[in-house]
């Protein structure tokens, strides 16, 4: 039972102490580790938009006819 007090009494008197923030200001320095390749050409996505809009625009018409 006293171990009981004594813990609560020790957790009642505890406080939480908050982490060190890190320190960002030497975290993007490369120095010597530049790559030697080429960047990257982007490339553009062959999106299918035409068949969309003809799909679109039949389900359209198909739901028009039904009415």
């Amino acid at each position: 039972v006293e171990e009981e007090r004594a813990l609560k009494q020790l957790r009642r008197t505890m406080v939480p102490q908050a982490r060190p923030v890190p320190n960002f200001n030497n975290l993007f320095y490369l120095g010597s580790k530049l790559s030697n390749k080429e960047t990257t050409k982007p490339k553009s996505p062959k999106l299918k938009v035409t068949r969309r809009m003809e799909r679109r625009t039949m389900m359209a018409s198909s739901s028009t006819c039904m009415r």
